[in-house]
């Protein structure tokens, strides 16, 4: 549902979305990567919060992409 301040985020409380993230992490000449499940708890233009069971490393070298689809909903986020 949209949030009533400035409709600028969407929160997922009674049917979340579900998707998959890809995270890559780049060393000097070895990329690795790694995929998992997330489900969405809310989403903005400006970010999303999400929940995984993937530990997720804090570097500048990290890359996460996120693919999720969404059957029954349009999303305009500012």
């Amino acid at each position: 549902m949209p949030d009533s301040r400035k409709n600028l985020r969407y929160y997922f409380e009674h049917q979340p979305l579900h998707g998959t993230f890809f995270i890559y992490r780049m060393d000097d000449t070895i990329v690795n990567s790694a995929a998992g499940d997330m489900t969405i708890h809310d989403l903005s233009g400006g970010g999303m919060r999400f929940f995984s069971r993937l530990n997720l490393p804090v570097t500048d070298r990290v890359l996460l992409t996120f693919s999720f689809r969404s059957l029954y909903k349009n999303f305009i986020l500012h």
